[in-house]
């Protein structure tokens, strides 16, 4: 999506949350696992468990990389996010909105890639954005997932008064079985217009991209999920943005 964008002309500062950290893996390849939005959000160095001046790293402008996707900027994440739940501070939640309030960096979007999990990377998220788009897959069981992000936005909101609104519900891995329809069908009757015209189709080549360290706009850009993408952005571009 990040990709999709940029192709547009947006610019485009992509945070990765999740400590898999597929999207750092999958735009640089193989690094160093970065620390800094671990510092930042628990004041502690991952690797001697040392007080970090969480402060410092407020400053995006010093840690934020150049990806080879023209006018993406990515915030590394690492698999010592993982412990960040057990480790941080109160008000954690509320290190990356200051952050990125404070940043000078120039975008247009910021795309931030959360763990599937409820905890405090996910709450950080949500109080660090105006807009949640759920992807689900075209799966019975997979759609449980939209119920359970509900009430999680939902708490932060109330809790602080400002935050994430559910904006947009994505169809992924859809399949041209009677299952994958009837999923759509369900979601569409219960959520109405949040559930997004665009959907991503099943793509052999979608699984490819990740070891190239190529999005799917580069790797494959005539294959269904570059153009699935690439529909995708300019819905989301038009799409009405929520109120803060």
């Amino acid at each position: 999506l990040a990709a999709a964008l940029a192709e547009q002309g947006q610019r485009v500062i992509l945070c990765d949350l999740d400590p898999q950290a597929t999207t750092t893996t999958w735009t640089l390849g193989p690094i160093e696992p970065p620390a800094e939005l671990f510092e930042l959000l628990t004041g502690r160095n991952p690797a001697t468990g040392a007080t970090a001046d969480w402060k410092a790293r407020t400053k995006l402008e010093t840690w934020t990389r150049e990806t080879p996707i023209p006018g993406v900027r990515l915030l590394p994440g690492s698999p010592y996010l993982a412990s960040a739940d057990v480790i941080a501070p109160d008000g954690a939640q509320l290190r990356l909105r200051r952050a990125l309030e404070r940043s000078t960096l120039a975008a247009d979007w910021i795309v931030i890639d959360t763990p599937p999990a409820l905890g405090t990377l996910l709450a950080a998220a949500l109080l660090a954005s105006q807009a949640c788009l759920a992807p689900t897959a075209a799966q019975a069981l997979a759609v449980s997932g939209i119920t359970g992000i509900e009430p999680a936005i939902e708490a932060a909101r109330d809790s602080y008064g400002f935050g994430a609104v559910l904006w947009g519900i994505l169809p992924c891995r859809v399949t041209r079985t009677t299952l994958a329809v009837e999923v759509i069908e369900r979601l569409r009757e219960k959520y109405g217009p949040l559930v997004t015209t665009t959907t991503i189709r099943e793509s052999v080549r979608m699984a490819e991209a990740p070891s190239w360290h190529q999005p799917i706009t580069t790797y494959a850009p005539t294959s269904s999920a570059a153009e699935d993408y690439r529909a995708l952005a300019v819905e989301l571009t038009a799409r009405r943005w929520p109120n803060p």
